[in-house]
């Protein structure tokens, strides 16, 4: 039987090079970005809401088709273990439902990052990428007219992206909910530097939170198998990961303005939190 588990966590903080590596086991699948999740949870509210499910309550049928589109959706993959990367597992009610509708309890692996790296990262991405092809980021702020007169377009940008429910808000607020002393030893935080720095280090300690047996995996020959078309996306190289360990060579002071570097520094609230 298939065990599933998960990834969230910050955006550009090394999830796709975890999920590369993990690869290199047979008996793990980990996916690229996927929605099923969000899915399944809006097909057990949509049930529950349902008049007729409450005239004739079915708990365990209910528990077996929530669980069921889930484990379908994997049902073409022979590994054993499945790592479904989803950032919206994190959202309360997308985790309280997962909990609760599989006999065992899923775990999720949180990569992170400074929030301003992560910041800088995306800026960098737009910078690198096309131009006559516009960037999810830019579209957005163009459907929503959030265009700010008084800002550089980078800093709109910026704004965008730590927007209240936003896209790295509601990964913060993931992350917080995560933190929670419920939820806490259902995450394993992964910081970006150290994952950079350790490697080998960090990838065993994700085997042993996921209760694994170890795999001498190869470091010096690191291939995305689930890559995504970041042209969807009109960003380049979005999910691009290089063959060796390298550290990206992002400085996040000297991309973003001075104005989003002092305003966003100093965000990541969950050191202290597991520090304590």
């Amino acid at each position: 039987m298939k065990r599933i588990h998960y990834m969230a966590g910050l955006s550009r903080s090394g999830s796709t090079l975890i999920a590369s590596i993990l690869n290199q086991n047979p008996g793990i699948y980990a996916s690229s970005n996927s929605s099923i999740v969000p899915l399944a949870a809006q097909l057990e509210s949509s049930i529950l809401m349902g008049e007729s499910y409450n005239a004739n309550p079915r708990p365990k049928a209910l528990k077996n088709t929530v669980a069921g589109v889930i484990e379908n959706y994997y049902s073409d993959r022979k590994e054993q273990y499945i790592i479904d990367k989803s950032r919206g597992v994190t959202i309360p009610e997308h985790f309280r439902c997962v909990q609760r509708n599989f006999d065992y309890r899923p775990k999720v692996i949180i990569p992170v990052r400074n929030v301003t790296d992560v910041l800088a990262s995306f800026i960098k991405l737009v910078k690198n990428s096309k131009k006559d092809k516009k960037n999810f980021i830019d579209l957005d702020i163009e459907r929503t007219n959030e265009i700010n007169l008084y800002l550089s377009a980078d800093d709109t940008r910026v704004e965008y992206l730590m927007r209240p429910k936003g896209l790295i808000d509601n990964q913060m607020y993931g992350i917080a909910f995560m933190l929670q002393k419920e939820f806490r030893k259902y995450a394993h935080f992964v910081e970006y530097d150290d994952l950079m720095h350790d490697t080998a280090g960090e990838i065993e300690k994700i085997y042993t939170f996921l209760d694994l047996p170890s795999f001498p995996h190869n470091f010096d020959n690191i291939k995305n198998v689930t890559p995504e078309k970041d042209e969807t996306y009109g960003l380049q190289a979005m999910h691009h990961v290089r063959k060796t360990i390298s550290k990206s060579t992002t400085d996040a002071q000297s991309i973003l303005s001075e104005y989003a570097y002092n305003k966003y520094s100093n965000l990541e609230f969950w050191r202290e939190a597991l520090n304590s």
